[in-house]
């Protein structure tokens, strides 16, 4: 996902773009210690794709809200940042990058979980099987 200043035209009033529509934008980004920087460096080296990051920052607020000054525009993983409840932006899906991105949940075999991690575990099992859906 990109997100974009509100006023942000796309043709016909799309919600996906090309992100090769964005060659000259200006990207607002978390800093390269985190690990989406990583994967969205890796899926956009992966189709020749060089962001101009002119701001880097460790906190997805501080991204939101730059983006939404029209300073740039960033990438959103929506599924673990959430949706935006904000006006002065949007989400717009990409449609020539097919990013993936895994997450795990572990623990040990030798215990058993207690009542709270074992509720916790099926919370996350629902809520990402709802999300696909």
């Amino acid at each position: 996902m990109l997100v974009v200043p509100r006023t942000y035209i796309t043709a016909n009033d799309q919600n996906s773009v090309s992100i090769k529509d964005f060659e000259k934008s200006d990207f607002i980004s978390l800093s390269k210690e985190t690990a989406f920087r990583s994967i969205m460096d890796y899926y956009c080296n992966s189709i020749g794709f060089n962001p101009s990051i002119i701001f880097e920052s460790g906190n997805p607020g501080i991204v939101r809200g730059l983006v939404g000054a029209g300073l740039g525009v960033a990438f959103w993983p929506e599924i673990s940042w959430g949706k935006l409840n904000d006006d002065s932006v949007k989400i717009l899906h990409i449609k020539d990058i097919n990013c993936r991105r895994t997450l795990y949940i572990s623990s040990p075999e030798e215990k058993q979980l207690t009542k709270t991690a074992q509720l916790f575990h099926n919370f996350l099992l629902q809520f990402f099987s709802d999300f696909k859906k």
